[in-house]
């Protein structure tokens, strides 16, 4: 149930990465960090700082949460390119998502990297 609860999460935060205009990286209650190796093993997953899912998952008592790290940049690639086109920059996301079991002591965490 915990890996399900997570992976529900996880398909959420991809979700918001479709969305046009994403919105600025800085807003941890929100969910959104500028990259930080470390931010995943410190947070406490608690509404200052991750989201919570919409997702309602039965025989789950809590709801999972998310948080989504922006990445530094990357030269991007291109299939074909004319002599006077850079290659555009390619954008990077970390998605780390909690889930919990039949009780809160059971717990998934998962990782994905979303290309945009």
């Amino acid at each position: 149930l915990a890996f399900r609860a997570a992976e529900a999460a996880l398909r959420e935060a991809e979700n918001v990465l479709n969305i046009p205009v994403l919105p600025e990286f800085d807003d941890p209650s929100q969910g959104l960090y500028a990259a930080d190796p470390d931010l995943v093993p410190g947070l406490a997953w608690t509404n200052l700082d991750s989201r919570q899912s919409s997702t309602d998952l039965h025989a789950i008592p809590s709801r999972p949460r998310y948080v989504i790290e922006e990445l530094p940049l990357v030269d991007g690639s291109a299939d074909i390119l004319f002599p006077d086109e850079s290659v555009p920059p390619e954008r990077f996301y970390r998605i780390s998502s909690r889930g919990t079991g039949g009780t809160d002591s059971t717990v998934a965490i998962l990782q994905s990297t979303y290309k945009r």
